[in-house]
């Protein structure tokens, strides 16, 4: 009678810290509606300090393309458009590698 009743306290606090340790762990945020409810064609590339991408899920049906101002505004663009898809290129292009992504911001020089 001892042992079980110190395996069921044993198994109760082994229970306990699982419990713990998985209300404690890492939360991912989810959106649960589309972010852009308006979006821009065009947003001059000198103003843009940094971007995010977010695919089409289940919380919207088309990706949304965030950017940052330089004055810490944030504007969406529209992804069917030339300078989202752009970006949308580059960002799968570069693996959507976040170390890589300002590459995306830089101006190319044209070759002649």
């Amino acid at each position: 009678m001892e042992f079980t009743l110190k395996a069921r306290f044993f198994l109760a606090a082994a229970l306990c810290l699982q419990l713990h340790h998985a209300r404690v762990g890492e939360s991912v945020y989810v959106p649960i509606r589309c972010l852009c409810p308006e979006t821009n064609v065009f947003v001059p590339e000198v103003l843009i300090a940094d971007f995010s991408i977010t695919e089409k899920g289940a919380h919207c049906e088309s990706d949304e393309i965030i950017v940052t101002l330089k004055n810490t505004m944030k504007a969406c663009l529209s992804p069917g458009e030339n300078q989202g898809q752009k970006l949308i290129r580059c960002w799968n292009r570069i693996n959507k590698d976040e170390n890589k992504k300002m590459s995306c911001l830089r101006r190319r020089k044209r070759m002649p």
